[in-house]
């Protein structure tokens, strides 16, 4: 009786044994997934956004378009201030300077794509101006690169709302012309609400005069 009392035992302290094992595994795995999922969720909060404009232009063009956006306190987001606010510029797209690459030794290649977005973070209600501005034209003897088309246009501005559904709201070519040339492209409206009204009428320049730190 002595001996099954003590194989009941160590087989009772066995099983134990085993559960706390895997009770320590299921804890080790769940913030081991925790972890790994923290910088994807970390990254669709800062991804979040409302509304997205973009400028584009012809490709393997070696104009320098800026895109600017008036927010409804004046305040202006473009190339000289690229954060302000509920509003961020995602990069600036100077034509083919900072595009032309190597795949080979002796062999230059150009980005093809010519386009600059902004993002709005949140409903701002208020007046917001969209603007196009000319700033540069750079050369094949600039970038070492061929060029295929000399003139940007036609230059594109689309306005996008996310949510809660994707929808287009705006889609406006936009002619430019000359070097140092500015166009608004449209005006829009956001009620407190989030809706949004557009106006393809306005006319608001104001980024004539903005400098571009020399580089």
């Amino acid at each position: 009786m002595r001996g099954s009392s003590g194989d009941k035992a160590s087989a009772i302290a066995a099983i134990d044994l085993l559960l706390n094992l895997l009770m320590l595994f299921i804890v080790v795995a769940a913030v081991a997934i925790a972890q790994m999922n923290r910088p994807a969720q970390e990254k669709s909060i800062e991804l979040k956004a409302e509304l997205v404009i973009e400028l584009t232009w012809a490709a393997h063009n070696f104009s320098d378009l800026d895109l600017w956006l008036q927010l409804p306190n004046g305040r202006k987001v473009g190339f000289t201030d690229k954060d302000v606010g509920v509003a961020t510029l995602d990069r600036d797209d100077r034509g083919a300077l900072g595009e032309v690459y190597e795949p080979n030794p002796g062999e230059s290649k150009l980005i093809a794509v010519n386009k600059e977005t902004i993002v709005v973070r949140a409903h701002l209600p208020g007046r917001y101006v969209v603007n196009v501005h000319y700033f540069h034209r750079s050369t094949e003897a600039d970038v070492g690169a061929p060029e295929k088309d000399p003139r940007p246009d036609p230059v594109v501005v689309r306005l996008t709302r996310l949510n809660p559904r994707l929808a287009e709201l705006a889609a406006r070519t936009v002619e430019l012309g000359k070097v140092g040339s500015e166009r608004t492209a449209f005006c829009f409206e956001v009620a407190a609400d989030g809706a949004v009204a557009l106006d393809e009428s306005c006319d608001v320049p104001f980024v004539s005069g903005e400098a571009r730190p020399s580089t």
